[in-house]
């Protein structure tokens, strides 16, 4: 009964051989059942629990490039560490028994770093707008990150693409790249976060995307043309002077010949605390808040699947806008 009344929903789609069951996604979470960096049973269990109640894909959020360097979760999964691929092997097929696809979230968080023991490295020596209004709260001086040099940037490229390989060794079909929320990549692409003057600058398309787009080409060089890749994009940063929804669009048109799915968010990590609950997008929020901001990436893009986020949490509307 309900894959009639809910056709588009329950309808099958396919990406480079890649069958998912339905359209009914999972987006990113942090479930803080990590340990050390590692996969536990109990967050094996959680993401088989959500497979089981039958979404197309679930996606484990915020996994760490290095997550001794740069980290801003207490329990994240650490790609750089070859002991992570059993228990990634482990989460994947458990979450397949269920015929559910999982992706996990590649990031590296930059100057929203916060966990114990983080360097705060970003393109340009600027704490972010949250890190400024707790510091004065606090009576400190703000926590500067370090500006990249270009050696640095070469490291963690390399970083970014050493996790989607081994995502792929543990049998992932699917990656997410995480360029949303102002974390390190998004850095790069806003002028509220980069003010660089180098060939890594905000002053053009080409040198905001140059850091993803070496990224997205050693992934693809790496991992083959096989791997769907995923963007996980803002859709604006929702902060004056700072990376806006036309940018975003654009920044996503250099990006997509090398992807096949788009996921639009949206807003700013480490907000300042005064209007932080503004722009969390909360389950309080009315119901598809994002959809103005989504048709925006899928009128502008050719060939790219988009996935909806945020608060899509009733049939009814999902399949309105399917």
């Amino acid at each position: 009964m309900g894959s009639e009344k809910y056709k588009r929903c329950f309808e099958p789609l396919t990406i480079k051989g890649v069958t998912f069951k339905n359209r009914i996604v999972c987006t990113p979470h942090i479930h803080a059942w990590g340990s050390r960096g590692l996969v536990t049973a109990e967050q094996a269990a959680e993401y088989e629990r959500i497979a089981a109640g039958g979404p197309a894909i679930v996606t484990l959020g915020n996994c760490a490039v290095n997550m001794k360097e740069c980290s801003d979760e207490v329990s994240q999964i650490d790609l750089s560490q070859e002991p992570v691929l059993l228990g990634l092997n482990v989460l994947r097929e458990r979450v397949n028994r269920w015929g559910c696809q999982i992706s996990a979230q590649i990031n590296y968080a930059g100057r929203n770093a916060w966990y114990p023991g983080s360097v705060f490295y970003a393109p340009s020596p600027i704490p972010s707008p949250g890190e400024l209004e707790r510091a004065a709260a606090e009576g400190r001086r703000p926590r500067v990150p370090i500006e990249l040099t270009k050696e640095k940037i070469i490291e963690i490229e390399d970083l970014y693409i050493g996790g989607a390989i081994k995502l792929k060794r543990a049998g992932f079909n699917v990656i997410q790249l995480h360029c949303a929320h102002n974390n390190l990549i998004g850095q790069f692409f806003s002028p509220i976060s980069n003010h660089r003057t180098d060939e890594y600058g905000c002053d053009t398309y080409e040198n905001r995307t140059r850091f993803v787009m070496n990224i997205l080409r050693g992934i693809r060089k790496a991992c083959g043309n096989d791997l769907i890749i995923d963007i996980r994009m803002s859709g604006e940063d929702k902060l004056p002077n700072a990376l806006t929804v036309d940018e975003a669009v654009e920044i996503s048109k250099i990006m997509e010949p090398y992807c096949d799915i788009f996921t639009i968010s949206n807003a700013f990590h480490m907000a300042p605390p005064s209007i932080a609950g503004k722009m969390s997008l909360g389950m309080y929020l009315p119901q598809i808040p994002l959809v103005d901001y989504t048709w925006k990436f899928k009128n502008a893009l050719k060939k790219a699947k988009i996935t909806f986020t945020t608060c899509v949490m009733d049939l009814d509307n999902a399949e309105k806008l399917l």
